[in-house]
Formats: structure tokens, C-alpha cells, sequence
């Protein structure tokens, strides 16, 4: 039997709209799964570790099947979180750095930090908004 006698089968459902009904609920499920995510990390304040919130922009982006949910570039947030756990680290390391003596060299060594940080905040973006409409979600 070929595929064109299955689709004359009284009462057959074509396998596409099986599939497709089957891709959406599973999208659906990681969609939640992912906003769920977001949400007990929103909770945490400013406990937040922004690479643990890029991993979960990332699993609603997989799951949204474009990188535009609601206008928003969810591409663009993922790499802002990931200079800022860039900063993040900076600013630790600039606090270590400033304790102790003020020798020559660890000040060199500040100065180098600060500017580290500087050039990083360069690099966030504010295009996370978009005008244009949203590309089709990929089941």
C-alpha cells in the first residue's frame, strides 16, 4: 500500500494533523516548563545568577521556536545576561582586588578591572524590543 491509498482510508487522520497537534501540546509543556523556570528565578530577587536565568531564556526560546516572544528579542536578553555575568565576576574579582595594600601594581591591576567593566557595559544592548511582528512559531 502507498502513501496516497492511506489518505482514502474512510475515518483515516491524516498523520500530519496527529503530529502536529501532538508537537504543539509538547511545545506548550516546554513553553510552561520554561516560564516556570523564569518565574521561581524572578522570585529569588536579587539572587539571581544570570547565567542561570540565560539557560532558562534559552529553554523558552527552544520552546517558542523563535528567538521573538511578544516583541521581546529574547536573543538580546540572553547575551545582555551573559555580559553581566561577565560583570558580575569583574566586580568580584575588582572587590578582592581592592582589599589589602595600595601598592603601584594592584593599582594597575584596578585600574585594568574598572575598565574591564567598562567595556562590557559597552557591549550591553537595549534592542531587545522589536516593532516588527513576531516570525511563526516552528512546532
Amino acid at each position: 500500500m502507498n502513501g496516497s491509498d492511506e489518505a482514502t482510508v474512510p475515518g483515516a487522520v491524516p498523520p500530519t494533523g496527529a503530529a502536529t497537534s501532538q508537537a504543539q501540546a509538547d511545545r506548550s509543556l516546554r513553553m510552561q516548563a520554561a516560564v516556570q523556570k523564569l518565574q521561581t528565578l524572578q522570585a529569588k530577587g536579587a539572587a539571581i545568577d544570570p547565567l542561570e536565568a540565560e539557560r532558562a531564556l534559552s529553554d523558552l526560546e527552544k520552546a517558542n521556536g523563535s528567538s521573538v516572544l511578544q516583541g521581546i528579542r529574547l536573543d538580546v536578553l540572553r547575551e545582555n545576561l551573559r555580559v553581566a555575568a561577565q560583570m558580575q565576576k569583574a566586580a568580584e574579582e575588582l572587590q578582592v582586588l581592592q582589599r589589602g595594600d595600595n601598592s603601584a601594581a594592584k593599582q594597575a591591576e584596578i585600574g585594568r578591572k574598572v575598565a574591564e567593566v567598562q567595556a562590557l557595559q559597552k557591549q550591553l544592548r537595549m534592542d531587545f524590543q522589536t516593532t516588527q511582528s513576531a516570525p511563526a512559531a516552528r512546532p
